[in-house]
């Protein structure tokens, strides 16, 4: 018998949108809920996962408390579009690596980060890295471990750098800039 081969052509249709989309994590949330301020989802992975799945600008907003563990921490975020990360409150909003964790690795995507309080992270290598457009803004970075801090192409603005124990690296790529604004930073 005779051979036949068949070609179908298929169209895929994506409706990923450029509106902002808002959605809430909290320390009491599931992330079967909704991802509302009244439902909101548990981790800020869950969060992003369903954000980037409908839009290229999404604000997951963290209400007061302390996000840790799986989800919380570890993120890598990459090929993306662009990410808030904004805490309710300054200094009651803490992303803890509990002595055993590191908090997060940028790549490709524009992240902006927002009254969030860094604590407990430790890493043998980096703890916050960031090779794209990181801006940490009105964050407070203390009480972690790490062989460095690996920043470029960074926005430090009102940030407070204390009692950690690692250095501060940053290099940039022709076309990106340092810029450190009213921060502190002791040791």
């Amino acid at each position: 018998g005779g051979e036949s081969e068949t070609s179908v052509l298929t169209t895929v249709n994506i409706s990923t949108s450029n509106d902002p989309i808002d959605l809430y994590v909290s320390e009491s949330g599931s992330d079967a809920d909704e991802g509302t301020q009244d439902s909101p989802f548990a981790t800020i992975q869950h969060a992003m996962d369903v954000g980037f799945e409908k839009s290229f600008t999404v604000i997951v907003h963290l209400l007061k408390g302390r996000f840790y563990g799986e989800g919380n921490v570890g993120l890598t975020i990459a090929n993306k579009g662009t990410l808030q990360i904004i805490g309710e409150a300054y200094n009651e909003t803490v992303i803890d690596g509990e002595n055993s964790n590191w908090f997060m690795n940028v790549r490709t995507t524009n992240v902006n980060v927002e009254n969030l309080k860094f604590i407990n992270g430790q890493s043998s290598r980096t703890l916050i890295t960031g090779d794209y457009k990181l801006n940490l803004k009105d964050c407070i970075i203390d009480s972690n471990k790490a062989q460095s801090y690996v920043m470029d192409g960074v926005l430090f603005e009102d940030l407070v750098y204390t009692n950690n124990d690692g250095s501060v690296y940053m290099s940039w790529y022709p076309n990106d800039s340092i810029v450190i604004s009213n921060s502190y930073f002791a040791n």
